[in-house]
């Protein structure tokens, strides 16, 4: 788990690095961003 100041700025940024590692954001909410791998969610 990784904290933040502001959620936004933070998850575009994890947005764009975790694209290239094949993980997507799942969920969000007004207090955290949820990510899974892509594989784990066709499963």
């Amino acid at each position: 788990m990784v904290g933040s100041n502001d959620l936004n700025k933070s998850a575009k940024f994890y947005d764009s690095v975790f694209i290239s590692l094949g993980i997507k954001k799942v969920k969000t909410t007004g207090k955290y961003v949820c990510y899974a791998q892509k594989i784990t969610l066709t499963k």
